[in-house]
């Protein structure tokens, strides 16, 4: 074997060895973030929590307490050892180049993240870029660190609607949830379309039983759903 060969094997194990210990420290929480100025101006922080630290600067008074909201919230769903890897978060884009929402519009999965960690929630929770993602999963599969960055967005939506911050699209279509107990009603050229593709005019819901509307509207109003929809954007 070739003394260059040679060199290139030990190369490549060296490196092979410092990504794996680069993945080790990697899993550990982050409890400091870096940021450029543009994201200063934009988040308003306070020049008491900022430390220069050269090109970039250092948030050192960050409060994570958004961040454990989220993950407390979302353990009630998924499972918590999958939630708290929100904390190994070391925004390395992964997520936000997979995007296929990104393409097209202003969601940035990476930004928000980088915001619930440093428990800007306002800015999150108002943010009208949040319903942009389509929650295809793709940020989530491909995420080295394993961060279900889409099931955190769905909590964070949740979390959105509580605090009053819902499109007025959505808001309607739960309106009519609340009043016929289903989200979309029919119509005369809906049943023709039924009917032509051999299904029946009504589809087996609500619909059909409107005798079943009361348990609906009963279920939305122990749930909760109801006060949440009607107090949004109060």
């Amino acid at each position: 074997m070739s003394k260059r060969l040679n060199v290139q094997i030990e190369r490549s194990k060296r490196t092979r060895f410092s990504s794996a210990v680069r993945k080790l420290e990697c899993l550990r929480p982050v409890e400091k973030t870096y940021i450029v100025q543009e994201d200063l101006l934009r988040w308003k922080i306070p020049a008491r929590d900022i430390e220069l630290t050269g090109k970039n600067e250092t948030i050192t008074g960050a409060k994570f307490d958004f961040r454990d909201e989220i993950i407390e919230l979302a353990s009630k769903i998924f499972r918590r050892d999958h939630m708290e890897r929100l904390r190994t978060c070391l925004q390395c884009g992964k997520c936000v180049g997979s995007c296929p929402s990104g393409r097209m519009t202003s969601w940035r999965i990476r930004r928000l993240l980088q915001e619930a960690t440093l428990g800007l929630r306002d800015n999150v929770c108002s943010d009208e870029n949040l319903w942009d993602c389509t929650t295809c999963y793709t940020c989530q599969e491909r995420c080295p660190h394993g961060i279900p960055t889409t099931d955190i967005v769905r909590v964070i939506r949740n979390l959105a609607v509580r605090s009053g911050h819902m499109k007025e699209k959505h808001k309607k279509v739960c309106q009519m949830f609340l009043t016929y107990g289903h989200a979309i009603t029919t119509s005369d050229e809906i049943r023709n379309i039924r009917k032509r593709h051999g299904l029946r005019e009504l589809p087996p819901t609500v619909l059909s039983h409107p005798e079943k509307l009361k348990e609906v509207l009963y279920i939305l109003e122990k749930t909760g759903f109801k006060i949440i929809v009607e107090g949004s954007g109060k």
